[in-house]
């Protein structure tokens, strides 16, 4: 078990170079295949210098060639992305089918981790990344709920598409009413379309009332950061979709449902 999760935190660390770029890149339209380089140098990095966590402390955080010191958010988000991997495995290794819905979650944590990385940086959330996840994860979907029936009922799989719509559709109306409501208070605009967007997806997978959850406990999470802020008296926007993003794999992670949740608030 330990050396599975090990793997996991490591693949996890690997594939976090990948989120930043599609998350940094994809907005402005360049390659995000290519290796990344030093802001200062243009040098790019060699295999040795991106193995996970090692890379970063061999070169004590900064560029092998110039010494210019590397972002350490790079570094900090390396290691969260290897704990939601290694949690993945940790958390969802038994539940059956076994192989399938490991992938089907390390697929829905991944895409709300570059969520994360996009809307930090450039307050957006990528159409791109919204679109191809949600049709990988219906399709995923639809077969960990009939994997194991010998002949599907054409009616019930027709329901679950119907449900999953209805879902999107819910949580699609209330976000867009919180947004009106938001952006006549606050007489500006008080939530991206992005985050309306990223929570309908989001309420395909965890249904319409957990992501109603999802958004207060998001609210929850984001709330010191209002409040430092308004100390602060800055008026720039920071974005909700992280927020979004860390509150709902919290939930998907600890399978965590809505009568738990009730019978705990009773």
């Amino acid at each position: 078990m330990i050396i599975y999760i090990i793997l996991f935190f490591l693949l996890g660390c690997i594939l976090s170079d990948i989120f930043i770029n599609i998350g940094y890149r994809l907005p402005i339209k360049e390659n995000v295949f290519v290796n990344r380089k030093c802001i200062k140098c243009k040098s790019e990095f060699t295999l040795v210098d991106k193995i996970p966590i090692i890379g970063y402390i061999k070169n004590k955080g900064k560029c092998p060639k110039c010494n210019e010191k590397l972002y350490k958010h790079y570094f900090l988000f390396m290691i969260f992305t290897g704990l939601i991997y290694a949690l993945c495995f940790y958390l969802l290794h038994d539940k059956e089918p076994n192989i399938i819905y490991l992938f089907y979650s390390l697929v829905f944590v991944s895409t709300l981790l570059i969520v994360i990385v996009s809307d930090f940086k450039y307050m957006l959330i990528l159409n791109e990344v919204l679109i191809s996840s949600s049709v990988l994860l219906i399709l995923l979907k639809l077969y960990i709920d009939y994997y194991n029936e010998e002949i599907v009922n054409f009616m019930d799989f027709g329901y679950n598409i119907i449900f999953m719509f209805i879902n999107f559709i819910l949580i699609y109306i209330f976000m867009s009413i919180i947004k009106k409501i938001g952006d006549y208070i606050f007489k500006n605009e008080s939530m991206g379309s992005g985050d309306v967007k990223l929570m309908s997806v989001i309420a395909i997978i965890l249904g319409y009332k957990m992501s109603i959850v999802v958004i207060f406990i998001g609210a929850f999470i984001a709330l010191p950061f209002s409040v430092y802020n308004m100390i602060k008296n800055n008026n720039n926007m920071f974005p909700f979709g992280p927020f979004l993003s860390i509150s709902s794999i919290i939930l998907f992670l600890f399978s965590i449902d809505f009568d738990i949740i009730l019978n705990f608030i009773n």
